[in-house]
């Protein structure tokens, strides 16, 4: 499979450009063909549409790549976690985690992820309307402090992290443009905002450290491989250096565990408003296995209907809707050799929506997945290889005990808009999407 090569000539024709409507620049390269090459002044950039390339980039030759730029630049508010890490200290960071995310472990969060959302259903009042995507970022907010971090935040202290956070995350599209690290440098009122809500997560985090024994931070104690925090020998430094590396896996954990889980819940229950006879199955599905047992994290492994639910949501809206890496060596995809120092992107919102890998895909259909697999790597909603999500397991599990627990209590009626799409550094709605919430009979 060799690549198509487009022009710079040939791009305003294609597209006004990436920066104005990023999907539809993706749209329009991909109908070029499954490999399209850019040759950009700073560099190439190839663009992979095709599962089988996407597998060469994110598996069988993940060694001869890193993650893009923007994942880099992020590290001004991730610092150095397993997220923007590479190579070994990220295999060994890794690691160090793991026992947040084994299924015994997972087996311990059922309680605190029911209890949450029972909390946030108590709150709302029978004919109310409500910020969907604000009240589903509440609830992941709480839960992910509660899991990770140890911590049962009051309501005003999740208010705090939620505005916290909106303004970290709204700032990785300014890190993501070609000089964006240098534009965080402004003394401007937004870049001022920004730093503030870093302090503000990285306070929790802190917190967190110094209040709860994080059973994997031990682990860290003498990670002194990484360059982010050579401070020296002394006891002091290394208590230091310590608490800044358990620090920023919190803060990534934080951001990333409620970011995808939110997106997740926001969107799907916005499909299902949308598709009373899906919804109608899903909850039939959920009260019949309630009158057998108590939601637990064994329950969601025997709602097959709702996972394929949730499942459908994600290859729809896929909450990470870009995928991006640098060649650090000379490396061949498909029949195409990639030089040294280019960039590779990919996009599950394109080729989740590929027909040639799932028919009619601008159609909601759960039942799609009773009995189908896609090629492998057509459906990357946790991207894949060595790098795929380390909390999957955990994201689909609380995102099905929410889902079983609201649905049988409360209908969704949309008054806002369709919503629109707003791609940035992960896939939110545009405008708020308001829901009037009634009691179910």
């Amino acid at each position: 499979m060799h690549a198509v090569e487009i022009p710079l000539t040939r791009l305003p024709r294609i597209i006004f450009g990436p920066r104005r409507d990023p999907l539809g620049w993706l749209e329009a390269l991909a109908r070029e063909g499954d490999l399209v090459h850019v040759r950009y002044p700073t560099a190439p950039v190839y663009y992979a549409f095709h599962p089988d390339i996407i597998r060469e980039c994110l598996s069988t030759k993940h060694s001869s790549f890193h993650k893009g730029r923007g994942i880099q630049r992020a590290r001004l508010v991730l610092g150095f976690s397993t997220l923007t890490l590479e190579g070994a200290e990220h295999v060994e960071r890794r690691r160090a985690l793991q026992p947040l995310f084994r299924r015994e472990r997972l087996m311990e969060y059922p309680d605190a992820i029911t209890a949450r959302a029972c909390e946030t259903g108590a709150h709302w009042r029978d004919g109310e309307t409500i910020d969907l995507a604000g009240e589903m970022s509440h609830l992941a907010l709480a839960i992910a402090a509660e899991v990770f971090l140890g911590l049962r935040l009051e309501d005003d202290e999740i208010t705090e992290a939620y505005h916290a956070l909106s303004e970290v995350v709204n700032m990785f599209g300014v890190l993501m443009l070609p000089w964006g690290d240098n534009l965080v440098r402004l003394p401007l009122p937004a870049i001022k905002r920004f730093y503030a809500a870093r302090e503000t997560l990285r306070g929790l985090a802190h917190r967190a450290y110094l209040e709860q024994q994080i059973e994997w931070g031990s682990a860290l104690q003498n990670d002194g491989g990484c360059p982010a925090h050579s401070s020296g020998n002394s006891t002091a430094a290394g208590e230091h250096d310590a608490r800044e590396r358990v620090t920023d896996e919190l803060v990534t954990l934080l951001i990333a565990g409620h970011e995808t889980t939110a997106l997740m819940l926001t969107w799907a229950i916005y499909l299902l408003s949308q598709h009373p006879a899906v919804l109608l199955q899903a909850r039939n599905e959920i009260e019949t296995r309630l009158k057998l047992e108590n939601l637990s994290g064994e329950t969601t492994a025997r709602l097959p209907y709702l996972r394929a639910v949730i499942t459908e949501t994600l290859r729809m809206y896929p909450p990470v809707w870009g995928l991006g890496r640098r060649a650090v060596e000379d490396v061949m995809l498909g029949d195409e050799h990639i030089p040294k120092g280019a960039f590779v992107t990919m996009s599950p919102w394109i080729v989740h929506r590929d027909a040639r890998f799932f028919p009619s895909p601008y159609s909601y259909c759960p039942d799609r997945w009773e009995n189908y697999n896609p090629p492998p790597y057509a459906y990357t909603p946790f991207s894949g290889g060595p790098r795929r999500c380390i909390g999957e397991g955990f994201a689909l599990m609380e995102g099905a005990l929410i889902l079983a627990t609201l649905l049988p209590r409360w209908n969704f009626e949309l008054v806002s808009p369709i919503p629109d799409v707003k791609p940035g550094f992960t896939l939110r709605p545009r405008t708020p999407i308001t829901m009037r919430v009634t009691r179910c009979k």
